[in-house]
């Protein structure tokens, strides 16, 4: 087969051994995906959910305070415009600082992203509170472009086309089911919900999904897990009312 001298593609795909397996290589190569064969099929739904938890994977990388570039360089939130910006520095101790816009800038102010043990999505963000109502709303719009891109990684991801995979296990949570929890301080609600709000602009099957909560963020991460993920009490009559007269007592 003779290789076509424009840019490479598909049917001008440099991979010469990959070509003489096949009469027609753009028709042909990826044919076991629409395969019948039973083994096909499963090989089809591996590759599938193996895609799937690498898009989540991604979604719910490095964020915040821990955000840098391919090349390395740290960015960080100008909480003044509420946009990221990426220090650059140079051999010899220079730097140099560049404004970012958009999502970049929502992934910085970014703190936690985590898939909790009940199959939600929790978040939470390093600043909500701005100099201005122009640019505390810039910022939750900024926030909602990151949410949107981690909701179409971490949840829809999952969502599985009737006919088109395996039936899916009822005894687990499904895609449909998965909410999204934004949670910080409880002075700072508005600006969660000011988030919401313009995710709702975006993208309102993900706004849609969206709570509001309080939590400790700011607390050590062993008292946030005893407060996200609480034991089950198995206490008498007795022991709770010994419990509740030791609380007033404090």
């Amino acid at each position: 087969m003779r290789q076509g001298t424009a840019g490479p593609d598909l049917p001008n795909s440099p991979n010469i051994p990959g070509h003489i397996q096949y009469d027609d290589f753009a028709r042909d190569s990826f044919a076991w995906l629409v395969s019948e064969h039973d083994d096909a099929r499963d090989l089809v739904f591996d590759v599938v959910d193996t895609r799937r938890v690498l898009r989540c994977a991604d979604a719910l990388r490095q964020r915040g305070a821990a955000l840098k570039t391919s090349g390395g360089y740290s960015i960080t939130l100008d909480s003044l415009t509420a946009n990221g910006v990426c220090i650059l520095r140079g051999a010899r101790g220079m730097s140099l600082s560049v404004q970012l816009k958009r999502t970049v800038s929502g992934e910085s102010n970014i703190a936690n992203c985590e898939l909790t043990r009940d199959g939600d999505l929790r978040a939470s963000f390093l600043q909500e509170q701005f100099p201005s109502d122009q640019v505390t709303r810039h910022a939750a719009h900024n926030a909602a472009l990151a949410l949107d891109d981690i909701y179409l990684d971490a949840i829809e991801s999952f969502t599985r086309a009737a006919g088109t995979s395996f039936s899916p296990d009822e005894s687990l949570k499904s895609s449909g089911e998965m909410r999204m929890v934004l949670e910080g301080a409880a002075e700072s609600a508005g600006f969660r919900r000011l988030v919401k709000e313009e995710l709702g602009t975006i993208n309102p099957a993900a706004s849609c999904r969206i709570s509001i909560e309080s939590t400790p963020c700011r607390g050590s991460n062993r008292a946030r897990v005893h407060f996200l993920n609480p034991a089950n009490l198995a206490w008498d009559v007795n022991m709770g009312r010994r419990f509740v007269g030791q609380f007033a007592a404090v």
